[in-house]
């Protein structure tokens, strides 16, 4: 078969490897010499260059030749730490906690009798910096969440009647604060909770996370358990509900972080600590089946662990406008903060593994021990601070 296969013109072969990730055009290239003429070709050496560095195309339309060029430069800068240019961008000082999504900061100022919104949309090599301030009236806003690259903002508000209390998740887009051409009619997504079914559930604190056409909203309560709503936002269908359906397994605490669009984890501190991987239809409700749990190393001498926390960067699966690559999904690093009596650790894993047992046809959910995985596809170590303070 390989006799065969390397018999075939230049231009086939270069075909057939530019279909491949890098671990296979290398292997393939280190077969025969013919491989390798082809392995050495711009289009095969930028896929499979692009692929080391856990990068793909942005789609920028310009020449293979020439992006190869600049993929290289910019592998040499990061290599480096030559910047070819340096700017400030000025943040103001009353606020240090922005939410970051492709080139843009954001963070609700409450400093004022009316909520607004400020956005600062970093500098570019084309486009300088810039900032927008957004007024939002009459809404009692907790949470908000952005996605950059659909310039998709959206806004949860939380407030009460005498016989219900009422959630709404507003879909907007950042750059003009109006309903976003590509949400459900209206653009609000709206659940209520039934003061007779639960008169104890009074808020605390919410999260709102994005991934794509999915939206999370994870509920803190005073009294009563976490609650995990999923929608997609640009049908409005109510994926699932934990007011109503046990999710299951499910560990006390809700710790969560999207995976992709379809896959979510969940941590768990029971004994030395776990991460429940779960599955679920992005556009038909059901209930999220368990695929997977993954056990975090035992410490000596044994102590539980009373505290972790998944703190990642968002799922990002478009390119950045004016970017000429972006990092593959699957590539995502997830960050976990994890506190184990007196010590902090930090635990660093990327989405490839947990989207492993996501993507496996196997029909029962797998219990998999630290050193079946964590040995070999994580970074964990101690330290002094905790993930939170990382960007």
């Amino acid at each position: 078969m390989s006799s065969s296969l390397s018999s075939l013109p230049q231009e086939l072969l270069i075909e057939i490897m530019i279909r491949l990730d890098s671990h296979s055009i290398l292997q393939m290239a280190l077969t025969c010499r013919a491989f390798h003429r082809a392995f050495q070709s711009t289009p095969v050496r930028y896929i499979y260059e692009l692929g080391m560095n856990s990068l793909q195309d942005a789609g920028s339309g310009k020449s293979t030749d020439e992006l190869l060029v600049l993929l290289r430069d910019r592998q040499k800068a990061w290599a480096t730490l030559e910047w070819k240019d340096f700017t400030t961008a000025e943040l103001p000082p009353s606020q240090p906690d922005f939410k970051q999504s492709a080139g843009l900061l954001a963070k609700l100022d409450t400093s004022h009798s009316t909520i607004h919104l400020l956005v600062i949309y970093l500098p570019s090599p084309t486009q300088p910096s810039r900032t927008i301030r957004h007024s939002i009236d009459d809404m009692q806003i907790y949470e908000f969440a952005i996605d950059g690259n659909q310039d998709l903002l959206i806004l949860g508000e939380y407030f009460k009647l005498p016989d219900k209390r009422y959630m709404r998740l507003h879909c907007c887009t950042i750059s003009t604060n109006e309903v976003h051409p590509k949400a459900t009619p209206g653009g609000i997504l709206e659940f209520h909770i039934d003061e007779n079914k639960y008169p104890q559930y009074n808020l605390s604190m919410m999260q709102i996370t994005l991934a794509d056409d999915v939206v999370a909203f994870s509920g803190y309560w005073r009294e009563g358990r976490p609650q995990l709503l999923l929608w997609n936002w640009t049908s409005g269908l109510l994926l699932f509900n934990s007011f109503e359906d046990i999710l299951p397994d499910r560990p006390p605490t809700l710790s969560f972080d999207f995976l992709r669009r379809d896959a979510f984890l969940l941590t768990s501190a029971i004994s030395s600590g776990q991460i429940l991987v779960y599955r679920f239809s992005p556009t038909v409700p059901g209930m999220p089946v368990r695929v997977a749990s993954l056990g975090l190393p035992p410490t000596v001498p044994p102590a539980c662990v009373t505290y972790i926390r998944p703190n990642s960067g968002q799922f990002q699966p478009r390119s950045t406008p004016e970017m000429l690559f972006m990092h593959l999904p699957e590539s995502r690093i997830h960050i976990f903060s994890i506190i184990c009596y007196l010590h902090r650790y930090m635990l660093l894993v990327r989405s490839s593994t947990f989207l492993r047992y996501v993507d496996d046809s196997a029909s029962e959910a797998r219990d998999v021990p630290w050193e079946m995985w964590g040995e070999r596809e994580s970074r964990f170590m101690e330290v002094d601070t905790v993930a939170a303070d990382y960007m």
